[in-house]
């Protein structure tokens, strides 16, 4: 088989098939490939040279910046901690709807689409953990019979 491949060049479904489960798994959840019901999958080269196109080409001020979640916790001093854009989204909706929140909401705010539930459910689920860790192993934010979520004391969150 030729590895060899242009970073525009699509990865046949027979090949992605064949690379099994376990290393399927790990380049789409990791962001090497993105894998989406009925889309084509792209070779790495092409995912990260659009990102790096936007980045650079729309010259955002908010991903030179970065983007900060600040806990001010009562009795404790103020955490601030550096998040993802995606991760960014999130609380921002979040904050929007702290009481319930679906996670079609949640996704069509985020990505602007129904993306694959275990996707999804992984990056809830790094974000639940890592404010949990920064948070002395208070949960901030509560899944949910559902697929709803809270987001606990909001009044100790502020983005930046």
């Amino acid at each position: 088989m030729d590895w060899t491949c242009q970073a525009t060049q699509e990865i046949y479904r027979d090949t992605w098939d064949w690379l099994g489960a376990e290393l399927r798994y790990i380049l789409s959840n990791e962001g090497f490939i993105r894998n989406e019901p009925f889309q084509p999958v792209y070779t790495p080269g092409l995912i990260l040279r659009t990102c790096l196109t936007q980045h650079i080409g729309g010259n955002n001020v908010s991903t030179q910046r970065g983007f900060w979640l600040s806990i001010n916790r009562p009795g404790y001093q103020i955490e601030r901690i550096s998040l993802s854009e995606l991760e960014y989204r999130l609380i921002k909706t979040m904050l929007q709807h702290a009481q319930y929140c679906s996670e079609e909401e949640l996704m069509q705010s985020v990505w602007g689409k129904t993306i694959e539930r275990g996707t999804f459910t992984q990056r809830m689920h790094h974000l639940r953990k890592k404010l949990r860790e920064h948070n002395n192993n208070v949960q901030l934010i509560i899944k949910h019979y559902g697929g709803q979520y809270s987001l606990l004391h909001t009044d100790w969150l502020y983005l930046e």
